[in-house]
């Protein structure tokens, strides 16, 4: 629970003790309210001995019995009525949705987060084939991954034709050669684990609100055609969550750029910038389910190089289950 949270509870807390308190004292001095408790004064007159008087007296008390029962019921419904209305704010709001932005109209339209993270285990073969300037296959590798779904997931494995093997549990990080431990590779496997899970997982991996803010998109000339951009930004944690970010401020942090066809709604290309280090563009194309869902992936990622237009490396998902 945070500072914030504790010291509104705790405020609230105080004004229902102070409150019973308050009630309470209340209640003690109509106790002795004449008009309530007719016979009871500080001067104890009203009191007679005679059986005339005790007739009398009996009546009152019945009366007085019936007045204090209204009188209860009154104050417990008046306790009530306020505690309900200092309820602290945050309590009633923790329930409500999060709003809604661009990039979940994108990830509904290829099956929704939600399908997304119900998903749990994931199995797919990459083919990578790297390519020169003038689009020539240099070599060719296979790669099997096997990933877990959702927000915060952090179980990958990697294992190369070659007999490398590179994966993370939790928050341990491990590399293999021949079934041999290294960990020399470990700084290595940190990285490219890293890499292959956002690509795995794209753009479901944008999908957490920890990590990352979504800033209102614009309509762009790219690829011959008008798509929609929008970007993904790693949240700052120095900048207020109110109010919109400066192009300036938004720049100046790392960031994905999503470009978006209208008609169909999917995502054509998406770049990768890191301020002071560079960029990275990649295509994404044939959207298709993975086996035994309705969650959409691209078969295919092309990696572009420093020009933002050469195809360098050509990702394609051969099986998945």
């Amino acid at each position: 629970m945070s500072y914030a949270g504790y010291s509104s509870r705790a405020a609230s807390s105080r004004f229902i003790a102070t409150l019973f308190v308050t009630l309470v004292v209340a209640g003690a001095i109509k106790a002795q309210d004449p008009e309530i408790y007719p016979g009871r004064g500080d001067s104890g007159k009203g009191r007679s001995t005679t059986p005339r008087a005790e007739k009398t007296l009996g009546a009152n008390d019945d009366d007085s019995t019936k007045r204090r029962e209204v009188f209860t019921e009154k104050r417990v419904q008046s306790l009530a009525e306020r505690l309900q209305a200092v309820s602290p704010p945050e309590r009633r709001s923790e329930s409500a949705a999060p709003a809604r932005d661009v990039l979940d109209d994108v990830l509904d339209r290829l099956g929704g987060f939600a399908a997304w993270y119900a998903l749990g285990d994931v199995r797919v073969t990459h083919r990578m084939t790297a390519l020169d300037e003038r689009g020539q296959t240099l070599f060719e590798q296979e790669l099997a991954h096997d990933s877990r779904t959702g927000t915060g997931s952090s179980r990958d494995s990697l294992a190369w034709e070659s007999g490398l093997q590179m994966g993370r549990s939790g928050g341990r990080i491990w590399a293999r050669s021949g079934g041999i431990e290294r960990p020399d590779l470990e700084a290595r496997a940190r990285h490219e684990v890293e890499e292959w899970a956002m690509l795995l997982h794209f753009p479901f991996s944008l999908r957490d609100r920890s990590r990352f803010v979504v800033e209102s998109g614009r309509e762009v000339m790219l690829l011959g055609r008008r798509l929609q951009k929008f970007t993904v930004a790693v949240r700052d944690e120095q900048a207020l969550a109110v109010g919109p970010i400066s192009e300036d401020r938004s720049r100046a942090r790392e960031r994905w750029d999503l470009y978006v066809d209208p008609g169909s709604g999917l995502p054509l290309m998406a770049e990768h910038v890191v301020p002071h280090v560079g960029s990275r563009r990649f295509l994404l194309g044939k959207w298709q389910p993975l086996a035994g869902g309705r969650v959409s992936l691209p078969m295919e990622k092309t990696l572009l190089a420093a020009d933002g237009e050469t195809p360098r490396l050509l990702i394609r998902m051969l099986a998945n289950g």
